[in-house]
């Protein structure tokens, strides 16, 4: 009887092939990003250029992390100077509005440009 493993499946290989590029990407942005910022901050940063008025929960979503992971990464960009994030009101709730600062935007092209770089090496 042939046995059928999860290591065979496609849903595992995709999985795996994701993880692999993602840490393939963190590893790049760490060397030509020269520790000002890193591959997941590099993707807050962008998505949130993409999104303005996004909230934390939403921007969690779009970037396929957790709240709490999500929670963290703002945290150190806030510390950086490079986002800020003023209480702002989404509907009945009270939210923190993310909005990237002028040095935000300029390590952002900087990061953006490592990006398109990486791109073309592919």
């Amino acid at each position: 009887m042939d046995k059928k493993n999860c290591i065979n499946s496609l849903f595992y290989n995709i999985g795996q092939t994701a993880r692999i590029c993602q840490a393939f990407c963190e590893s790049y942005f760490k060397e030509y990003a020269r520790g000002e910022i890193s591959y997941d901050e590099f993707i807050i940063l962008d998505t949130v250029l993409c999104y303005p008025d996004v909230c934390q929960r939403d921007l969690a979503k779009h970037i396929l992390k957790g709240t709490s992971h999500t929670s963290k990464l703002l945290a150190t960009l806030e510390k950086k100077g490079l986002i800020e994030r003023p209480i702002d009101k989404k509907g009945n709730r009270i939210v923190r509005k993310i909005t990237v600062t002028d040095n935000g935007l300029i390590l952002h092209s900087f990061a953006a440009q490592i990006a398109l770089d990486f791109s073309e090496k592919i």
